[in-house]
């Protein structure tokens, strides 16, 4: 699944972690039920995380305790969630 950038928005990722570190992620319309049907395996942590963080009327992804999207791939610097 891949997230939408906004229209007019110009993004292209360089998994420098920055943006995962410092903004929350806004999920749109219908991204919410894609990320929670996600399946990880027994062993993986994000199998019973909490993805969805909702405040302000707004869906966004989730942060660890260290303050970084709950997604981050540490070791590549890359989201987790399968395109």
């Amino acid at each position: 699944m891949k997230l939408e950038v906004l229209a007019g928005e110009n993004f292209t990722c360089q998994s420098c972690t920055s943006c995962c570190r410092s903004w929350f992620v806004e999920l749109m319309p219908g991204e919410e039920q894609q990320i929670q049907a996600l399946q990880w395996p027994a062993d993986d942590p994000l199998r019973d995380a909490k993805p969805i963080l909702k405040h302000g009327g707004k869906t966004f992804l989730s942060r660890r305790a260290d303050g970084a999207c709950l997604f981050l791939n540490e070791s590549n610097g890359l989201c987790r969630i399968p395109e």
